[in-house]
């Protein structure tokens, strides 16, 4: 006969920079699907919608996926890009013969050609680890070694007047077990890669058969079409060696010499070196994946549970009028509560805050996404107070979400069946993990703090009257979610019908216990 009736309803709401509450709405992409593609249709059913709207009425995009992955292209393509000409240019300074620079370059194009084949084919997606991965430096390794090889037999046989393809024929056969041995070590280096599931797997597989691919189609490509290119083209001439080279020989040889001259002494000085060297591990960093910088933050907002849907609306209107006053800002949008369909089922207690940023470069506040969110976080906990705030990304928080359910990078998980129990030894904990250096951020997980109000059946008074249990709780339902006591039809879809209080969602004894009860006799 007891009840525990809770003040928080579900119910959810957004507002946008801190000028009242809006309508948000949320497009879900099915498992599988383009991201960027699914942008452009959105985008497309949007302007179709647009006529239709009421007077007053405007659909505003506060985040779009499709940017992400648009400047994502752009840095991959940027970088392959300028990849692609360093090598070359480094290529020319090193052969020193044009027709042979541009006979290693045409590797790197023909490579990638044989990699986007076989990734269309297998199925591999070309992500920022896939393609940012690929190193022109080892996709043309076999092929420089190849055409050097060439180049320096048809020089010192010029005087003979050798057949140039019989030459060719010899330099490409006297390096091809060092080229097939030392690009298939590489290769070997990348298949542990594919034995990863999971997550992992998911992230780096593509990298790994990207990058084996590339390098399948680079060895094939050096002893076939490099020498046939060679015999074509290349003709011997009277240097065989650059003047770069010439020059690094000058002060490379004594060097050499000597070193081998003593070889203990060099032993010694390589150790020596090396061990120098470990004193600089503890102050390298260990992420082993950067920070992907997705152009916008999300900040999480935690009250105390026991706010009230007024008082939380008020306070995030607050905190998106102290974001736009940063300069870096163009617009806010928050979310609190749990909407409709619960993809998100938190109470009005927390609010994800959308904020989005102009470029990096028109950025005066700070320079680093890090700096920023310093930044951030020292206005809104000095304007705000009664807040706990935490900073994420719009991708990075769902995905922190999926992986460990949580939305932090690390999370430490207590298990009990005592409540109070687990909430002490959770402020415990964030105590000491705030006070790391370099942990931020660090807030405890609500289990407790909602304001409940207990309601106990009188049962032996409820028997004088007749009434049962079942008929109180039915009252004390209505008095605080709301009862369903029928169903409203508008056309073919349903709606309930729910008998709710106007005290809805307040605890006050005193109104739930003047709630009438009806009773057999009326």
């Amino acid at each position: 006969g007891e009840v525990k009736v809770g003040s928080i309803p579900r119910i959810g709401f957004a507002t946008m920079n801190g000028e009242g509450e809006a309508v948000v709405g949320l497009t879900l992409m099915l498992a599988g699907e383009n991201g960027k593609v699914v942008a452009e249709r959105v985008k497309e059913a949007i302007q179709k919608i647009l006529p239709s709207l009421p007077p007053g009425v405007t659909i505003e995009p506060f985040y779009d996926r499709s940017d992400l992955v648009s400047r994502v292209i752009h840095t991959v393509s940027k970088n392959l890009v300028e990849g692609a000409i360093l090598v070359i240019a480094i290529l020319f300074l090193l052969l020193g013969d044009l027709r042979g620079g541009l006979i290693v370059a045409s590797a790197i194009p023909l490579s990638m050609l044989i990699a986007f084949t076989g990734m269309l084919y297998g199925g591999i997606s070309g992500n920022l680890m896939s393609l940012g991965a690929i190193d022109f430096g080892l996709i043309v390794d076999g092929a420089v070694v190849m055409i050097e090889n060439i180049v320096r037999h048809l020089n010192e046989r010029r005087a003979r007047r050798e057949d140039i393809s019989h030459v060719i024929l010899e330099a490409g056969r006297e390096v091809l077990r060092p080229i097939f041995f030392a690009v298939g070590i590489i290769i070997i280096v990348y298949l542990p890669i594919l034995t990863l599931e999971g997550v992992e797997g998911k992230m780096f597989r593509p990298m790994a058969l990207t990058v084996i691919l590339a390098l399948i189609g680079s060895l094939v490509l050096t002893f076939t079409l490099m020498p046939v290119l060679a015999s074509f083209f290349l003709r011997p001439s009277q240097h065989n060696e650059t003047w770069l080279i010439r020059r690094a020989n000058r002060y490379y040889r004594p060097v050499l010499t000597r070193a081998a001259a003593h070889p203990l002494i060099t032993v010694a000085i390589a150790a020596g070196v090396f061990a120098f060297s470990l004193i600089f591990v503890p102050f390298m960093g260990s992420e082993f994946i950067p920070k992907l910088d997705e152009g916008a933050i999300v900040v999480q907002a935690t009250r105390p549970p026991s706010i009230s849907l007024s008082e939380s609306i008020k306070t995030t209107l607050w905190i998106e009028k102290t974001l736009r006053k940063f300069p870096e800002v163009t617009q806010v949008v928050s979310r609190t509560g749990a909407p409709e369909v619960a993809t998100d089922p938190d109470g009005v207690d927390l609010s994800h805050i959308f904020v989005n940023l102009k470029p990096k470069e028109e950025w005066t506040t700070a320079s680093t996404h890090e700096e920023l969110v310093q930044k951030f976080n020292e206005r809104l906990s000095a304007e705000v107070p009664g807040v706990v705030f935490g900073f994420t990304q719009p991708i990075e928080l769902r995905f922190n979400e999926l992986i460990a359910g949580v939305r932090a990078d690390i999370a430490l998980k207590i298990f009990g069946d005592d409540p109070n129990q687990l909430k002490e030894l959770g402020n415990r904990a964030a105590g000491i993990i705030s006070k790391i250096p370099g942990a931020a951020d660090v807030r405890a997980e609500q289990t407790a703090g909602l304001p409940l109000l207990s309601v106990k059946v009188d049962r032996e008074r409820a028997a004088r009257y007749g009434i049962n249990a079942a008929e109180i709780m039915a009252a004390v339902e209505a008095g605080g979610a709301g009862r369903v006591i029928g169903t409203v039809f508008e056309g073919q879809r349903r709606f309930g019908l729910a008998v709710r209080l106007q005290q809805n969602g307040k605890l006050d004894p005193q109104g739930f216990a003047s709630i009438p009860v009806g009773a057999k006799d009326g």
